[in-house]
């Protein structure tokens, strides 16, 4: 299909949080809230990793921002949108890859935001 052109991308991995109540079996990433080296950044902070040695005009440019990390319960949909339009304003020419836990996540805070909402009205 291409020939003889091959293409690469360089990724680099943000992970904004490890709190999570997922509570899988198999990771030994995630951490709940209260433990002591549980971490959540700021979104400056996701901004500023994200920015570390970045160059957009060098051949080993970052091209993709792989987002990860664990289901944080007090996280907001807000909180996830801002960081995404934060990381698009930044580093508009970087594709944005996030992990199909977001889904979920995204869902959970959709969820969360519906109900209090309809409980303020």
């Amino acid at each position: 299909m291409h020939g003889n052109v091959t293409y690469f991308n360089v990724n680099r991995h943000i992970n904004p949080t490890d709190v999570c109540v997922a509570s899988c079996r198999l990771c030994a990433f995630g951490k709940r809230v209260k433990d002591p080296k549980a971490y959540t950044m700021s979104l400056e902070q996701v901004w500023e990793v994200a920015g570390h040695g970045w160059s957009p005009n060098t051949a080993d440019a970052v091209t993709e921002f792989h987002i990860v990390g664990g289901l944080h319960p007090e996280l907001t949909l807000d909180w996830y949108c801002e960081m995404l339009r934060g990381l698009k304003v930044r580093f508009p020419q970087v594709h944005l890859r996030r992990s199909p836990w977001w889904k979920s996540d995204i869902c959970r805070s959709a969820r969360s935001l519906a109900f209090a909402r309809h409980w303020n009205d």
